[in-house]
């Protein structure tokens, strides 16, 4: 992830622009069962724009105030389709990005409270990533026994912006957990498999897991982003390499 300066997410603090039709109300109580509009803790607000141009939903506290603004495609199923914003209990703008068609996308701005900085997180190619991965492999052979196993490289050089001790410390400091998966509550295990190439890159990362595209597009924007591999090898030649990771996300 790349950090900017703070003024990025201040400046995009401003709504999503609305050009409404009619508005529904939903309202909802601890653990978003749904109450009575005097009991309610927090408040839905389904927007519907004008020439069936889609949606805006808001989520609103009653304690805080706006926690969720997002545009969507369509509703039951929610399809999350165009800009989201997440808040802070406090009101501050903590995460803003784009959906297309229910799928993370395009640059999303993070705020990290430990750094005081706006994080960067690229999902434009993760949806391809995923497609070309369900296609199959992209060697006529790849290796599950060899000789020598693809490692993950040594990266202990102060000249290096960030210095990771193995492929789990890189997962570490890599790792981003959505904001909007730990608000639904969100956690387990994302079971991966790539192939290491012979040049060391990662290719047709796939995953079987049933999980929301939040934690999954996230799993697999850590594995494509990984510096190149030492490649494994077998009878003196470079070879591709089946592998397998898990990544948890947890509360």
């Amino acid at each position: 992830m790349k950090s900017l300066a703070l003024i990025l997410i201040i400046c995009s603090f401003n709504s999503i622009g609305v050009n409404a039709q009619d508005t529904t109300y939903f309202y909802y109580g601890a653990g978003m069962g749904q109450t009575t509009r005097q009991t309610a803790i927090y408040i839905r607000e389904e927007i519907k724009l004008e020439e069936d141009k889609g949606y805006i939903i808001r989520l609103i506290s009653n304690s805080t105030g706006l926690i969720y603004e997002g545009e969507f495609s369509s509703i039951s199923p929610d399809i999350e389709h165009g800009e989201v914003k997440h808040y802070s209990n406090n009101g501050t703008l903590v995460e803003i990005g784009y959906f297309n068609n229910g799928y993370p996308d395009s640059l999303w701005r993070v705020y990290n409270p430990q750094t005081q900085r706006v994080d960067t997180i690229e999902y434009s190619k993760i949806k391809g990533l995923i497609e070309d991965g369900a296609l199959g492999t992209t060697y006529p052979m790849v290796y599950d026994h060899v000789g020598k196993f693809p490692s993950f490289p040594d990266l202990e050089d102060p000249s290096l912006k960030k210095n990771y001790k193995d492929f789990n410390d890189y997962i570490a400091k890599e790792h981003y957990f959505p904001v909007m998966g730990r608000r639904m509550g969100m956690s387990g295990l994302v079971h991966l498999t790539f192939t290491i190439g012979p040049e060391g890159d990662l290719h047709d990362i796939q995953t079987a897991t049933d999980q929301s595209p939040y934690l999954y597009f996230e799993a697999v924007r850590i594995l494509a982003n990984s510096p190149r591999w030492i490649p494994g090898e077998d009878r003196g030649r470079k070879v591709p390499v089946s592998m397998q990771q898990t990544i948890t996300f947890g509360q």
